[in-house]
C-alpha cells in the first residue's frame, strides 16, 4: 500500500492558528504563510515569490550553497530544482507555530518522499528507486516592513532515512 504523505497538513495547522488569531499584523503574517506554502503544495514558484521581499535570503544553517539562494531569481532557481529533482513532496507535521509582529516560526517533523537521484548529500547513488526522509526542521519566516518575508531560516536534523518498497511510493510519483 502506498505510503500516505499528506502536502496539505501545513496549511491545515496554520489555517486553524489563523482562524483563531486576532491581531491585525499576526493574521497579516499567518496569510502570507499560507499564501507561501500554497505556491510550495502546488509547485506555483510565482505566488511562493509574491510572498517574499526582492533581496529575500534563505538560509539553511549546516547546508551547503545550493540551499542558501538570495533574491528573487535565486530562489525561483533553488524552487525549479528542487521541483525538477522530485524534492517537494513533503508533509511538514508542525507541534509548534509563533507568530508576533515580525515574524513567524514552525517547528515540526517533515517527511519528503524523495527519488535517490536527487540524495547524493546522503550518499545515495541513483537506483531508481525512493526514499522516506524525515527531519526535524524548525523554520524562522522573518518579515520585512513591507510586510513580505526576507526569506527563510532553517536549522534541521535527519531522524531516518528509509529506501521504500515499490509498492509503498505514492502513486502519483510512480510516473
Amino acid at each position: 500500500m502506498p505510503l500516505a504523505i499528506d502536502r496539505r497538513k501545513m496549511i491545515r495547522f496554520v489555517q486553524a492558528r489563523l482562524d483563531r488569531t486576532e491581531r491585525p499584523r499576526h493574521r497579516r503574517n499567518l496569510e502570507l504563510l499560507l499564501a507561501h506554502m500554497e505556491g510550495e503544495v502546488v509547485a506555483d514558484i510565482d505566488a511562493l515569490l509574491r510572498t517574499l521581499t526582492p533581496e529575500c535570503e534563505y538560509r539553511a544553517y549546516g547546508a551547503g550553497p545550493e540551499f542558501q539562494p538570495r533574491g528573487h531569481a535565486g530562489v525561483r532557481r533553488f524552487y525549479e530544482e528542487r521541483a525538477a529533482a522530485g524534492q517537494l513532496y513533503l508533509e511538514y507535521d508542525m507541534e509548534h507555530l509563533v507568530v508576533d509582529e515580525d515574524a513567524v516560526v514552525t517547528d515540526g517533523v517533515m517527511r519528503m518522499v524523495m527519488p535517490a537521484r536527487s540524495m547524493a548529500q546522503y550518499g545515495v547513488a541513483d537506483d531508481g528507486s525512493f526514499y522516506l526522509v524525515v527531519m526535524r526542521m524548525a523554520v524562522v519566516w522573518p518579515v520585512a516592513a513591507d510586510g513580505l518575508f526576507r526569506g527563510e531560516e532553517t536549522l534541521s536534523s535527519l531522524l531516518s532515512l528509509e529506501k521504500l518498497a515499490p509498492a509503498d511510493v505514492p502513486e502519483d510519483l510512480r510516473r
